[in-house]
């Protein structure tokens, strides 16, 4: 009896895994891959943020200059400037019997760092007898402490300020009625983002339309329509 041996191969069954290799390069891409949109995120983010940060700035100086100009073209009574009695510093302008008192250079903040140049208030409307009794105030406080006077605005948002801020007249117009022209500048940011924070001339290191830092200023003529 013969015996036959199978020489024949056994077929193997096996499943091929990823080399060490082969990871590497995945994991790289899917790194770069995760980089960029991140980054793509972050860019579109902080172009909405800054986007909305300078629209409410921009809004917020044409509420100001909009607010007091129609105060002076109805208002029969002449703006003129409201002064600390014995010191000769302004407090504001009255328009009639509102007054808007403002500190300028002033970041508006809920909790103030006084040595950062910010403050509770910047620029705040309220029917005062400032104005109405024409009597120079005596002091600040109670325009600018952390309660404002029951019925008065503040004007700025969180994070701004009164940069500049004036009412001049400049005559009267061919009919005769008389022309006051408003300029206000408003900037949006902290001390340590901005050159001369506390003057009129204050800007943005780096220029404007950073992500943290704006400035706009309007001017507009008016005139008083009531006689």
């Amino acid at each position: 009896m013969k015996l036959f041996k199978n020489t024949g191969k056994k077929k193997q069954s096996h499943q091929d895994g990823f080399t060490i290799v082969e990871l590497m390069i995945a994991t790289a891409v899917f790194s770069v891959i995760l980089i960029v949109v991140t980054q793509t995120l972050v860019y579109i983010t902080n172009s909405y943020y800054e986007g909305v940060m300078q629209q409410n700035t921009q809004n917020v100086t044409r509420n100001i200059v909009n607010t007091i100009g129609e105060d002076i073209q109805f208002n029969d009574a002449i703006p003129y400037t409201a002064k600390i009695a014995n010191d000769n510093t302004t407090l504001g302008y009255c328009i009639g019997t509102i007054l808007y008192s403002y500190l300028k250079g002033q970041e508006v903040e809920n909790s103030p760092n006084f040595s950062q140049d910010q403050a509770y208030h910047g620029l705040v409307e309220l029917n005062s007898q400032v104005c109405s009794s024409q009597k120079q105030a005596q002091t600040l406080s109670g325009y600018y402490g952390n309660n404002l006077t029951p019925g008065s605005t503040e004007l700025l948002g969180q994070n701004m300020r009164l940069a500049d801020f004036s009412i001049n007249s400049i005559g009267n117009n061919s009919t005769g009625n008389l022309l006051y022209q408003i300029y206000a500048k408003v900037v949006y940011g902290d001390t340590d983002l901005l050159t001369n924070p506390t003057l009129p001339n204050a800007a943005c290191i780096g220029g404007d339309s950073t992500q943290f830092c704006y400035t706009t200023d309007l001017s507009t003529v008016v005139q008083v329509r009531v006689n």
